[in-house]
């Protein structure tokens, strides 16, 4: 096994490296699109789907979620290799279309949670993964 020896100054730039910010202009300060937001509706989603898959027993998911609704989501989503200005952080979080997604992941998990401690306490589940698989209807 071959070790790396860097120098402190190598050793400081890697850890203090942060991800590239780019500066603030007039573009931060123009309303949020529905577009912008669609990536934020991506947690939600998979849940719904992880609901489905477990409710109705659909498989193909499995299928589904990797060779079609990711290739077409990473063809409709902008390229964003950077992180948000800090301006832009700021209008995004006041825009009540934000708080759709985020308040809608929350109760699903919370809900989800739920479904799951009702099923594992009415046996319908079971307790380790092997139970869990064999159970299935």
């Amino acid at each position: 096994m071959t070790s790396i020896i860097l120098e402190s100054s190598q050793y400081e730039e890697i850890h203090n490296a942060k991800a590239p910010q780019p500066e603030s202009t007039e573009d931060d300060l123009r309303p949020v699109t529905w577009l912008e937001l669609l990536p934020h509706f991506m947690c939600p989603a998979m849940i719904c789907i992880g609901l489905t898959f477990e409710l109705y027993g659909n498989f193909f998911m499995v299928i589904w979620i990797p060779y079609v609704f990711l290739p077409i989501l990473d063809y409709i989503l902008p390229v964003d290799h950077y992180n948000m200005s800090e301006a832009r952080v700021r209008i995004v979080e006041k825009d009540w279309r934000f708080l759709i997604p985020l308040y809608a992941t929350f109760f699903m998990d919370i809900a989800v949670l739920f479904y799951m401690l009702w099923g594992i306490s009415n046996e319908r589940f079971g307790l380790t993964t092997f139970e869990f698989i064999i159970s299935r209807p």
